[in-house]
């Protein structure tokens, strides 16, 4: 007797081959017919797994209802298949499914899973071009997605990031997710964009066209504070109709909003920009205005920002949450420590002076140049006596926050010479902005939280940053603002984004180890400098997005939200994100220095792999990529570190990496042991 292929798969098999006589069936766990279906039968319901669909005839297929998890170990799909839908079921392998996708497979759709996961390393099928992933739970957009993609829907999951959406897209649902901002894309093939039910605040730069025909912004949360487009751009929204009422799921043509979208008058004019309102002829309940830009506004020669992914958009504000909070207690603590004098500078002793007693590249790293006006005569830092007086906090909140912003007159600069050129990006804690500053380019940081608490965090952050002076580290050039609620920390702009971003972008053949050990030695001197300060400042969240790159200046380390000072009071608050986290921050224990030597070790890993830690490291026991739970669990018990490339990594730089990410602290190299272990092999450097 003939044992059934299907014995493990269930009661409820979906097949079309022999054991149906090559029609469509289900059958149970020892194959025998459960029922029988007609060829013109497309959608299936109850069922339990997917078998040999080979003579299969129609070319959709929709598995609704499952019973709980599809089991598709066996499945085989039919070559003439063009549709897909796989919905409302718990899971299924889908790395299992995606291999056995036939070429001619147009539209695919999984929704309503309650336990999918989608692994990072998938690669979709190049023949899709409608692609929907809904109900999943999804926090990031699925990368590797197909290259002919066209239509994209990610209703209902939990995405806040638009990074990695592909640029061939004429349609885009992203209802229901955690979006708050959209800007500076190139969406004039767009004719479909939903944005339902996000907490959106900022659709800026935008360049849309006549082509579109759907656009909805109904149901969110709060009210949109911030539309910039072009003329062109606004004029294409400007002629939409108003969609149908009540809503009709067939017939989404026109416009949708459902409440008023105000633009800042100030705001909008401090980008050339003028106020329009549009839609006024077919709402009357809702007044929505744009802040219409001119074609050519002054000083937008900075590169796209959308054609090197999200590489300069993040590198600010990947945590500024932590910034405002990080900063506050730390500076707070240095404020009590030295209020009557200023930072000492590091002892001759401890700090490479312009020798340094360390490796040093090939190729010099170039000083930062200086950043003042472009001018005869620089002007100065200082508000002239015309202005008003810097504002002071009042007294409540001085005793509250411990701060005065009285301090904030030595590096106050002139509003008048900053001069904004577009948004980078925005998230719910603040903003960030290209602009001119003179004749150079700045980044301009502003919070969105206009109370006196956040403003004195925002302050507090900034102070600390103006203690903080090094090549290796990204610049403080200084604040501005004309009342308190309206200030901005302006910082020096680096061209070439954030590390990880930039190692995602290129292979390891592209970035050789030359120009890697550059970028190394930078990150060690910068944690030398902040190591041997009196006291110490410990950065808390070195990760390669705080690890920034510019053609000219090199690389340096940014954001100091999480850093703070030591003190035997504030080393058991942990702080950093979870891969690059050391074990005794996880824990919640105290902790010094050595914390920052664990996470160089992982960046030491990314240098190797180009990936993000853990991210395709396998649960051995369930064969899935381990969560954040799990990886936290086993670092802190020293059972896991970051994988490596072994075979195109250079031997000193595992060597070294394994000594940064020993499980106890005091195991760890010094930032200026570091210096001496790259010397050490500087002739081994130069061979890989």
């Amino acid at each position: 007797m003939t044992t059934c292929p299907y014995a493990s798969a269930g009661n409820a098999i979906l097949t079309a081959d022999s054991y149906c006589d090559d029609a469509t069936c289900v059958l149970d766990s020892s194959c025998r017919i459960v029922a029988r279906y007609a060829a013109a039968t497309t959608s299936f319901t109850g069922l339990s797994a997917l078998g040999n669909l080979l003579a299969y005839r129609a070319t959709n297929l929709s598995v609704i209802n499952a019973t709980g998890a599809i089991n598709v170990q066996d499945v085989v799909l039919p070559t003439t298949l063009t549709s897909l839908k796989i919905i409302n079921f718990t899971s299924l392998d889908v790395v299992r499914l995606i291999k056995a996708l036939p070429s001619s497979l147009q539209t695919f759709v999984i929704s309503n899973a309650s336990a999918l996961s989608l692994p990072d390393t998938l690669v979709w099928p190049s023949s899709i071009t409608t692609l929907m992933l809904k109900y999943l739970g999804l926090r990031q957009i699925p990368p590797h997605l197909p290259l002919a993609l066209r239509s994209l829907s990610l209703y209902n999951n939990s995405i806040s990031s638009l990074d990695g959406l592909p640029t061939t897209l004429t349609a885009l649902e992203m209802g229901h997710n955690n979006v708050t901002s959209v800007v500076d894309y190139d969406w004039t093939n767009m004719t479909y964009l939903s944005f339902e039910a996000n907490p959106l605040h900022t659709f800026a730069f935008v360049q849309l066209s006549p082509k579109l025909v759907t656009f909805d912004l109904r149901h969110l949360p709060s009210p949109v504070v911030n539309i910039s487009l072009s003329s062109d751009s606004c004029d294409a929204l400007d002629r939409l109709p108003r969609q149908a009422e009540p809503y009709d799921v067939d017939n989404e043509a026109g416009y949708a909003v459902s409440g008023n979208i105000n633009a800042d008058t100030a705001k909008c004019a401090s980008i050339h920009g003028v106020l329009r309102r549009i839609w006024g002829a077919t709402t009357i309940e809702h007044a929505v205005h744009v802040c219409v830009l001119p074609s050519s506004t002054p000083g937008t020669s900075a590169p796209p920002l959308r054609s090197t992914s999200s590489s300069t958009l993040t590198w600010t504000l990947s945590s500024l949450a932590l910034a405002l909070i990080g900063a506050y207690l730390a500076y707070v603590f240095w404020r009590k420590q030295q209020s009557s004098r200023a930072r000492d500078p590091p002892k001759a002793n401890q700090v490479f002076d312009a020798n340094p007693p360390v490796w040093s590249p090939s190729k010099a790293l170039p000083s930062p140049k200086p950043w003042l006006p472009s001018s005869a005569e620089p002007k100065p830092w200082l508000p002239s006596p015309a202005e008003p007086k810097p504002w002071l906090p009042s007294p409540d909140v001085v005793a509250t926050h411990e701060i005065d912003l009285s301090e904030l007159c030595d590096h106050r600069l002139e509003a008048s010479d900053l001069n904004p050129i577009k948004p980078l990006a925005s998230n719910a804690y603040g903003e960030v902005w290209l602009s001119h500053f003179g004749a150079d380019v700045v980044v301009v940081q502003r919070i969105h939280d206009k109370s006196s608490e956040s403003l004195a965090m925002f302050v507090e952050e900034i102070l600390l940053r103006a203690t903080i002076e090094s090549p290796y580290i990204v610049q403080f050039i200084g604040v501005s603002w004309h009342q308190p609620r309206d200030m901005e920390c302006v910082l020096e702009y680096m061209n070439r984004g954030n590390l990880q971003d930039y190692l995602a972008r290129h292979s390891p053949t592209t970035y050789p180890w030359a120009a890697k050990l550059e970028a190394i030695v930078s990150i060690v001197r910068g944690l030398i400098y902040l190591h041997t300060l009196d006291p110490p400042i410990i950065h808390r969240d070195l990760r390669s997005r705080n690890v920034l790159l510019d053609s000219e200046k090199g690389t340096k380390i940014n954001d100091f939200g999480s850093s703070r000072e030591t003190s035997e009071q504030s080393m058991t608050n942990g702080v950093g994100s979870y891969q690059w986290a050391a074990p005794e921050l996880l824990l919640g224990s105290l902790y010094n220095t050595a914390v920052d030597i664990y996470s160089f070790g992982v960046l030491l890993t990314e240098f190797s792999t180009h990936q993000v830690p853990y991210v395709r490291t396998l649960d051995a026991s369930t064969g899935r990529v381990y969560t954040q739970d799990k990886v936290m669990q086993l670092v802190t018990k020293g059972e896991l570190v970051p994988d490596f490339d072994w075979a195109r990594s250079p031997i000193w730089l595992i060597e070294i990496a394994q000594l940064c990410l020993a499980t106890e602290p005091e195991k760890r190299p010094t930032a200026l042991a570091l210096a001496g272990l790259l010397d050490k092999h500087q002739f081994e450097v130069i061979e890989a």
